[in-house]
């Protein structure tokens, strides 16, 4: 029982219970059993009820189980980066926390061994680029693994020149247009430009390559070239392209909000490269803009109709949450308690229509990610979770 009883209380009560109707239902290895890992995980914290430590650890058993009994590694990991990015985050959570759980903690260790033994693998040679689903991901699964885990530091020299070199070619091209999207670019911090650039910001400090300052600085003035004049009372709300035509060679804009693909994500990454690149200039820049954004508020503005991490109210507040940390504006944590009660009153409108507020339980589109967001308002150490949105 989460305590005291409080709105947030009695929606994350009604989430658990049925997110605990369908943990029996899991299908294993993948993102749905990682989700439950996790969530159980930081509501144990909030509870020490040990039923929650109990399913957290059957997950965690599954997941490591099914793991091994993959054929190849380097092909496991291509296909499901963001998978890997909740165990490494797990991980790290619970690999001081008991000696029960060292020898789980052992087996990813040993399985990662063989990532470092395949010298062909290629993470630029995976079809896509963006942290979900591609070499970003890949990367910052690395950058995310314990530190006591002897390939990490192998994988991230072996693996961040070839993607830096990668991004340097790419952010000379005209539009950021890549050879092998033959249609579109995605722009966004999920699947696309932006992801990647503030997985590679991030990961900088880790790997000895003095260019990574410049080249960042030269992809975020690429970007800040595509910015476009806004009027909200044209319903013409982003600065930032959210997706670059190919075959026309244009940018292309939206009006969305969300954490998947907006100017909020790249508001964050421009915080990033201001610490990176000690550019003042680029932090102001992303104050005015995240400032600009608390002026969006009704659906048309926001394309938010639901209260889902990707792409609905949950993933909003946490952007501005951390945006707040980077810049200290007092009108950006207003901006997260809104749409924190959003997510709240989202989440509350749709049980009351008995439709579970997500299309599924996983951590991006359904129930454990925004039962995570409600209970990290609750306690600060539940929004560490957010880290493996890159916020």
């Amino acid at each position: 029982m989460i305590k005291p009883e409080t709105p947030e209380s009695h929606v994350l009560e009604r989430l658990t219970t049925i997110i605990g109707r369908q943990f029996d239902e899991r299908p294993g290895f993948g993102i749905q059993d990682i989700s439950f890992a996790l969530f159980y995980h930081y509501l144990y914290k909030a509870t020490t009820d040990n039923d929650h430590l109990t399913r957290r650890n059957q997950c965690l058993e599954v997941v490591i189980n099914d793991l091994e009994q993959q054929d190849s590694a380097t092909a496991t990991l291509g296909r499901y980066p963001f998978f890997f990015n909740c165990l490494a985050h797990l991980l790290q959570q619970i690999q001081t926390e008991n000696l029960v759980l060292q020898p789980l903690v052992q087996r990813v260790n040993d399985w990662n061994k063989q990532l470092v033994t395949d010298t062909d693998f290629d993470i630029t040679t995976l079809p896509s680029m963006g942290y979900l689903t591609g070499w970003a991901g890949v990367l910052y699964y690395f950058k995310n693994l314990p530190s006591a885990f002897e390939s990490r530091q192998l994988l991230l020299d072996r693996h961040f020149e070839p993607i830096a070199n990668h991004v340097q070619w790419m952010c000379e091209q005209e539009l950021f247009l890549l050879p092998y999207e033959t249609k579109e670019t995605d722009m966004g911090l999920a699947k696309g430009i932006c992801g990647l650039l503030m997985v590679v910001a991030d990961v900088a400090h880790l790997v000895s390559y003095p260019k990574t300052g410049s080249i960042i600085g030269s992809c975020v003035h690429q970007l800040i070239r595509l910015r476009q004049e806004v009027d909200q009372s044209a319903d013409k709300c982003s600065f930032f392209p959210y997706r670059i035509d190919n075959e026309q060679k244009v940018a292309l804009y939206n009006n969305s909000l969300g954490w998947d693909s907006s100017d909020l994500g790249h508001a964050l990454l421009l915080c990033r490269a201001a610490l990176l690149c000690k550019n003042s200039n680029y932090l102001r820049m992303a104050e005015l803009i995240a400032l600009n954004t608390l002026l969006r508020k009704n659906e048309t503005h926001t394309g938010i109709h639901n209260a889902s991490v990707q792409y609905g109210a949950a993933g909003v507040a946490i952007l501005y949450k951390r945006l707040f940390a980077f810049t200290g504006r007092k009108d950006l944590l207003k901006g997260y308690h809104y749409w924190m009660d959003q997510t709240l009153t989202l989440a509350q409108a749709a049980l009351e229509k008995e439709e579970p507020p997500g299309n599924n339980t996983g951590i991006l589109e359904g129930l454990t990610g925004i039962g995570l967001t409600l209970l990290s308002r609750k306690y600060d150490y539940a929004a560490d979770w957010s880290k493996i949105l890159l916020a």
